[in-house]
């Protein structure tokens, strides 16, 4: 048998590197930044100018790069 799965529409935006604009606002979703206020979304600084995002999932944490879309989660 043959099955079609219905397309899904899901919310994203994608990592540029920093969260914020110079003033120290979040440039991204709030759904984003409610995330990273629960440490769901986290940075481990390697050093003071490159700090790495990482996210919180079932599966472990899940390194992000730059120019990776970030999908809200069901």
């Amino acid at each position: 048998m043959k099955y079609r799965k219905k397309t899904v529409v899901v919310e994203a935006f994608k990592y540029d590197g920093d969260l914020q604009d110079k003033n120290g606002v979040y440039h991204i979703p709030q759904w984003a930044v409610s995330a990273f206020g629960r440490e769901e979304m986290y940075h481990v600084f390697i050093d003071n100018e490159h700090p790495e995002l990482f996210i919180k999932t079932l599966e472990g944490n899940l390194h992000v790069n730059v120019g990776d879309y970030i999908i809200k989660g069901v």
